[in-house]
């Protein structure tokens, strides 16, 4: 079984075929907006500057009782006293191995941790996203898994990754970027079991180049719910010069460019205004 046409062809389509987001809302069976907003993060690299960063452009939208920050290892006591002044903190271990990566994308924290959280809605945000629009705004609509393709799911070796859902006896889907996800009706509770379950397995390597499991495991565990797709009108890649969506994530291309000199300068402005103010 193929991943579908019209889904390899959503660099052309932007998914207003097979996404709802363009659709008349439906709020009759997801009717309760109660919801969190969570990050994991850890001292790696620069993730505590870039949470503080994105989360003070998420609090024009969003109350901070209803941010849930996972600090994960490495640690240390200033930081843990910088994000307290963002949200709730919650101090937890890795739930899974270390992936290993030769080079590509590798872990900062943990994610699974937010499929815990005791909510009807949960919404994660990576912490290298900048804020401008509502990342809730699309709650209530008729679905009960929202995400973004990966990019690098265009790069993947199709036979393995195809087979590794019909072994399973799953339907194959595209691979989901984690950078921003909505989970409905307690969705990310009913599968974090599964998650675990294919975090700890010896999963195929689609990718020659980049173990991203955390992703393969995600989008086997939701390819059996309803799935509204999201396009870069809510999440951009800022790596591929997308800058229009309520959510903005990762860098400009390393490239010498205007836009990253634009990019660049909006978002030492941005420090510059929200750092001195939490320390």
């Amino acid at each position: 079984m193929n991943v579908p046409l019209e889904l390899i062809n959503e660099e052309q389509t932007s998914f207003n075929k097979t996404s709802t987001l363009n659709k008349e809302v439906k709020r009759d069976s997801f009717k309760s907006e109660e919801y969190k907003i969570v990050y994991s993060v850890s001292d790696v690299r620069d993730l505590i500057r870039d949470t503080i960063c994105s989360v003070n452009t998420l609090r024009k939208y969003v109350s901070k009782e209803d941010i849930i920050i996972f600090y994960t290892p490495p640690r240390s006591k200033r930081n843990y006293k910088r994000l307290l002044k963002l949200g709730s903190v919650i101090k937890v271990d890795n739930l899974t191995d270390e992936i290993n990566v030769k080079k590509g994308a590798g872990r900062y924290g943990d994610k699974f941790h937010a499929f815990y959280v005791d909510s009807p809605n949960m919404i994660f945000l990576d912490s290298d996203t900048i804020i401008r629009g509502d990342p809730s705004s699309h709650l209530g609509e008729d679905y009960e898994f929202s995400g973004r393709i990966a990019p690098n799911f265009w790069n993947l070796d199709m036979e393995v990754w195809n087979k590794m859902f019909t072994d399973l006896g799953k339907k194959p889907i595209p691979m989901i970027n984690t950078g921003y996800m909505i989970f409905q009706n307690y969705t990310h509770n009913k599968i974090v079991d599964e998650v675990i379950d294919y975090m700890y397995s010896e999963l195929p390597k689609p990718d020659r180049h980049s173990n991203q499991k955390d992703q393969y495991a995600l989008s086997l565990a939701v390819s059996d719910k309803d799935i509204n797709w999201m396009d870069n009108s809510m999440h951009s890649f800022l790596w591929r010069n997308e800058f229009k969506g309520k959510v903005l994530h990762g860098s400009v291309p390393k490239m010498g460019s205007d836009v990253k000199i634009l990019y660049n300068r909006m978002k030492m402005r941005m420090q510059r205004y929200f750092l001195p103010r939490l320390y």
